[in-house]
């Protein structure tokens, strides 16, 4: 049976077990996508972005996309 991850892995917030749109963190907008978590230099899939560049722009800005 799959799960939703515990916690957010672009910025690391714990991801409450009734909250899941589209398994899309409330925090920084990061949307799981476990192709990208498990190889965080690659891009596309769900968020067009790879997830060390959401986590960059996490970082800066507070939102793991900038569009």
């Amino acid at each position: 049976m799959y799960r939703f991850p515990e916690y957010c892995a672009c910025c690391d917030t714990k991801q409450p077990e009734d909250t899941v749109y589209f398994e899309i963190c409330g925090t920084c907008g990061w949307q799981h996508d476990i192709v990208c978590e498990e190889n965080p230099n690659e891009t596309g899939g769900a968020n067009k972005i790879s997830l060390n560049e959401a986590i960059r722009n996490y970082k800066r800005t507070g939102r793991a996309k900038l569009t």
